[in-house]
């Protein structure tokens, strides 16, 4: 299984996340001499520009999912389906070497997360647009709540599914990467009603000082 270039299907997503096309498709245009410069070197192991290039990939995704809990869609999509197809030629340029999988793995996390989490602000949208437009009798605000709260569950979920990919790969993650992972916490604050992501270490490191 792997990530599909086809990651934002409009109006609304359905999916962000699917099989990869193992005959190619959009990992053909991206056969360049600039992909060619990011497989792995005779050691067996990830070169530095591999290294490079998966931290570019994590930020394009840190990137659209700013652009998404801005509710800037249109932007957020582009990037997205960019980093895509960019990740779907690295995971084929590396298949061979070990680890890849669970790198894939919380790639495929990450990509997932982030789909649930447009599909929470599309709803956080739809319910601006209704104050905004008054119009109460055309979609009810608590039939938007209830939606909202299992679009809420349905997003702590893909946060803990993330987790478990960052965990099971945390072996291989320095050697790709270049530095341990960092592994989140989520905290559901009852004075807020909103889900935080924290830095696990940096959680562990306020328990020890107390």
């Amino acid at each position: 299984m792997a990530l599909s270039p086809d990651l934002i299907v409009r109006p609304l997503l359905a999916s962000l996340l699917l099989p990869l096309l193992s005959a190619g498709g959009f990992a053909a245009p991206w056969r360049t001499a600039s992909v060619s410069a990011l497989v792995a070197d005779a050691s067996g192991e990830p070169s530095v520009s591999s290294r490079e290039a998966l931290q570019g990939f994590l930020r394009q995704l840190d990137r659209a999912e700013d652009l998404y809990n801005a509710l800037m869609f249109e932007e957020a999509d582009r990037v997205s389906e960019l980093t895509v197809m960019r990740i779907n030629a690295f995971l084929e340029s590396h298949r061979h070497l070990s680890g890849v999988d669970e790198i894939e793995a919380v790639l495929q996390a990450r990509t997932s997360q982030l789909r649930d989490l447009r599909a929470l602000k599309e709803v956080d949208r739809m319910l601006e647009e209704q104050q905004a437009a008054d119009r109460y009798d055309r979609l009810s605000p608590e039939r938007l709540r209830r939606q909202r709260e299992q679009q809420e569950q349905a997003y702590r979920l893909a946060v803990e599914l993330r987790r478990a990919a960052e965990a099971r790969a945390a072996r291989w993650w320095p050697l790709w990467y270049g530095s341990p992972l960092i592994l989140v916490r989520c905290f559901w604050s009852i004075e807020t009603g909103l889900l935080r992501l924290v830095d696990e270490n940096d959680v562990d490191a306020s328990n020890s000082a107390k």
